[in-house]
């Protein structure tokens, strides 16, 4: 448990910058698109299921990080205003559906 101590924040920072980086890559282009390529190569869930002690809890742990960082950070640089309200509402279901797999029977 104590690699959630860790492992968390570092997901967290990690997603805001891929993010940040595939906006300036679609944004500019450029050397943009081989920063993107080398954070790309960094293997992030590799080190965190090394030390995982339940790795189904971890591994959907993961994915809520990286799905929701990844959509809130695009949403605040500005991503968001050409979405329709079908794709809104798809981010939402996509949200409820993470909390309807954490709630207990």
């Amino acid at each position: 448990m104590t690699h959630h101590i860790w492992s968390i924040p570092v997901s967290i920072i990690f997603y805001i910058v891929f993010a940040w980086t595939s906006k300036k890559n679609s944004d500019c282009g450029g050397r943009w698109f081989y920063i993107v390529c080398v954070i790309n190569c960094i293997p992030l869930w590799a080190l965190v299921s090394r030390y995982s002690k339940n790795i189904l809890f971890d591994g959907m742990l993961y994915d809520i990080i990286l799905t929701l960082t990844y959509i809130f950070t695009m949403l605040y640089l500005g991503c968001g205003s050409s979405l329709s309200i079908v794709n809104k509402m798809g981010i939402c279901i996509v949200i409820i559906g993470f909390i309807m797999m954490k709630v207990p029977k």
